[in-house]
């Protein structure tokens, strides 16, 4: 994990998914961070900015 006062990089877990699928899935890397950063200042929030789920190659 990185963070400073503009960013806040995160490695997540296996299997954890970056966002929701639908409205049932609460555990998501994208809620975490956002609990995360919220309890700082209630008002602050997250984007995500790139998700890599799946390893990729590139040639």
């Amino acid at each position: 994990m990185y963070e400073d006062n503009e960013i806040l990089v995160i490695d997540k877990p296996y299997k954890l998914l970056t966002v929701a699928t639908n409205k049932n899935e609460e555990l998501t890397a994208y809620r975490l961070a956002s609990d995360y950063i919220k309890t700082q200042n209630s008002k602050n929030r997250i984007f995500v900015v790139h998700r890599l789920d799946r390893i990729r190659l590139a040639f």
